[in-house]
């Protein structure tokens, strides 16, 4: 855990995270590393604030009914939403 005044990636369980964050919200994980994200996210706000978020945004992308995505799709845009991630881990924001 880290204080709130710490960026997202300051501690292991951040780290993990932000690595295992898709799989989540896919339903992918293992039920004892979806406990363990959870927990790290009732202890560290960024987390719970990055998770809240991109909760919401799956939501918002399931609301109108249509195709699914095609996993390439699907792909690419995880892998842009992390490299966001970094990237704005990395420039203190």
């Amino acid at each position: 855990m880290h204080s709130d005044d710490d960026s997202v990636g300051d501690c292991r369980e951040c780290q993990e995270l932000l690595e295992t964050i898709s799989e989540y919200l896919e339903g992918e994980l293992t039920d004892e590393m979806r406990r363990d994200l959870l927990v790290h996210a009732q202890e560290c706000s960024r987390c719970a604030a990055l998770l809240h978020s991109l909760r919401r945004l799956v939501g918002y992308c399931r609301i109108e009914p249509g195709e699914d995505m095609p996993a390439y799709v699907r792909q690419q845009l995880w892998l842009t939403i992390r490299r966001e991630l970094y990237t704005d881990e990395s420039s203190g924001g």
